[in-house]
């Protein structure tokens, strides 16, 4: 790449070398969906509808999770946080679903599975009353990795369509 590398007003020849490896985690996504209806399944709830509109949103915070992040390493985000309402709202609404939401997020600094992110969610009781909730007929995830820390946002939405 040619630009102005040292700030010295010349333009000289680099390589673009980034540390940071981003980028959705689809296999992780789709595993975390089969173990939300497996989870919904032995408890006696109906399955969820996977709604491609809500991972829009729930990719969105993700990665808002890890660029507002100012910690350091193997810490947890400063920004592990949920998304606002107005926030949920709008993502929900642009979803084409209801106005109706839930949202999860987890963190983990260290390789971590799907099934381990749900053993966490279902071991925490507001999270697991949004896995559980009968009312709600819709969910997607969104996960990134990046510099081997993994962010994850369930969305769900009780009407979509």
């Amino acid at each position: 790449m040619v630009g102005d590398w040292n700030g010295d007003g010349t333009d000289s020849l680099g390589v673009r070398r980034d540390a940071r490896v981003a980028g959705a985690q689809d296999g992780y996504d789709r595993r975390m969906f089969e173990l939300i209806n497996d989870y919904r399944a032995q408890n006696g709830v109906p399955p969820l509808r996977y709604w491609d509109g809500l991972r829009t949103g729930a990719l969105s915070h993700s990665a808002w999770m890890d660029r507002n992040d100012r910690s350091a390493p193997d810490e947890p985000p400063t920004s592990f946080e949920h998304a606002s309402a107005a926030v949920l709202r709008a993502d929900t609404r642009a979803a084409g679903c209801g106005t109706g939401y839930a949202e999860n997020i987890f963190w983990s600094s260290y390789e971590s599975t799907p099934d381990l992110a749900m053993t966490e969610y279902m071991n925490s009781p507001g999270h697991r009353a949004n896995i559980l909730n009968r009312d709600l007929g819709f969910v997607a995830t969104g996960t990134i990795l990046v510099d081997g820390e993994i962010f994850n946002t369930q969305r769900f939405a009780f009407s979509c369509g």
